[in-house]
């Protein structure tokens, strides 16, 4: 795993897209594919998952948190939701 953190203009409000255009290309690149994302209004921090790795940033600050590696490097629990109704 690998965690990393970088300056960002404050968004304002949930603004992912503007976040994730003042990353590295390369960062960008390494997280792939987007899965899901959520709010977590105790820290009031918006998080956004991907294939690689997960973002973390506040609206209201100038920094957002990238974290690199596999969900199980990660520590996170991978949920199929998917049905056969």
């Amino acid at each position: 795993m690998t965690k990393l953190e970088f300056q960002i203009k404050k968004p304002g409000n949930i603004k992912d897209r503007e976040v994730l255009a003042q990353l590295p290309s390369d960062i960008v690149e390494k997280l792939g594919e987007e899965c899901n994302t959520g709010y977590d209004l105790k820290y009031s921090r918006r998080e956004i998952f991907f294939d690689g790795g997960y973002i973390q940033y506040n609206p209201y600050r100038d920094r957002c948190i990238v974290h690199l590696g596999t969900p199980e490097e990660l520590g996170l629990e991978v949920v199929d939701l998917t049905t056969d109704a």
